[in-house]
């Protein structure tokens, strides 16, 4: 499930940089790098591979959030039968 990066990253005090096609998120000495346009993403400096491509879309970046949630302690719960996505601590 791809969700919009930026916007959720924010809510949750992550700290967010774009630069040219990499969006660059860090908090609690975890840096997380989006290539934008890949399945890319490198965590602390280990390269993993999504699986779905993230992307520029509406002038929002959508992409999988699930590893950058697990690094920073959090846990992501999707209630697929109200349609909610809950982010905890």
């Amino acid at each position: 499930m791809q969700l919009p990066i930026k916007q959720i990253s924010k809510e949750l005090g992550i700290s967010v940089s774009h630069i040219n096609k990499n969006l660059i998120l860090s908090k609690d000495n975890v840096k997380v790098e989006y290539e934008i346009g890949t399945k890319n993403v490198i965590i602390n400096g280990s390269k993993k591979i999504l699986a779905t491509k993230s992307q520029f879309k509406n002038n929002v970046i959508y992409g999988e959030m699930n590893l950058l949630i697990k690094e920073l302690g959090y846990t992501l719960k999707f209630d697929s039968f109200a349609g909610k996505i809950e982010i905890l601590k």
